[in-house]
């Protein structure tokens, strides 16, 4: 068995896109919004306080906001540098990143 982590995280790939979304400002608030939205009851689910167990479908809206801003057809000379940088996008470890996202805000600690 091969240990494919990096830098801490699962593989590079799932480093790569957390480093990608966390250091441009705007997509950083997208993302954390993206992850914010339902436990504030916005959005398609609703959940009001933080429950990990929620964490599947963010997964889902996450790895959706990463498509969208990084898809080929829409990319422009930076962000099309950012996702060759990522390289293989069926690895990246969504659940990983939205834990790293949550832990982030400091905001749920309270309700863990």
């Amino acid at each position: 068995m091969t240990d494919s982590t990096y830098n801490g995280w699962t593989n590079r790939e799932t480093w790569a896109a957390n480093l990608w979304l966390t250091n441009d400002e705007g997509l950083y608030r997208e993302a954390i919004e993206t992850v914010r939205a339902p436990f504030r009851g916005e959005g398609r689910y609703a959940l009001g306080p933080f429950d990990r167990e929620a964490i599947p479908s963010l997964e889902d809206d996450l790895a959706n906001l990463f498509h969208v801003r990084f898809d080929y057809e829409t990319l422009t000379p930076a962000t099309y540098s950012m996702r060759e940088d990522i390289g293989s996008l069926w690895r990246i470890d969504w659940r990983e990143i939205v834990t790293n996202l949550i832990d982030a805000t400091n905001e749920w600690t309270a309700n863990d």
